[in-house]
């Protein structure tokens, strides 16, 4: 590994998401080189959404390092504090069947309905 790149992966959050019969599986790494583990190694975190059968899916990061998904299934938006492990889910309208969540500057949490044709908004400090 070249040191530039070396020094630009002990910079950079890799982000990680995975769907597993149906369940996310989001991890968050940051890359640490540390003198007993070579500058290619990190430390990888997963949790389990807690909502089965949900569809959760397309993670956003936001400023403050939470995880923001949605349950196409379940009809929700929900942030994950990877500090705590804490999941916070927020009810949406029913038959929005959401698809993609982007945080925007301020923080907040805009989604897409996938059946209803709505574009929805979260305020990121309050939920």
């Amino acid at each position: 590994m070249s040191t530039a790149h070396s020094s630009l992966t002990s910079r950079v959050l890799l982000r990680a998401a995975l769907v597993s019969a149906g369940t996310l599986v989001s991890g968050i790494a940051h890359a640490q080189p540390s003198a007993a583990s070579s500058a290619d190694t990190v430390k990888l975190t997963e949790w389990t959404v807690p909502w089965e059968k949900t569809r959760p899916r397309d993670p956003s990061f936001d400023a403050s390092g939470r995880i923001w998904f949605v349950g196409q299934e379940g009809n929700y938006v929900a942030r994950l504090e990877p500090k705590s492990g804490v999941f916070t889910r927020m009810e949406i309208d029913s038959g929005t069947h959401p698809h993609t969540v982007s945080i925007d500057a301020k923080g907040n949490a805009w989604y897409t309905g996938n059946r209803n044709g709505m574009i929805g908004r979260i305020d990121g400090r309050t939920g």
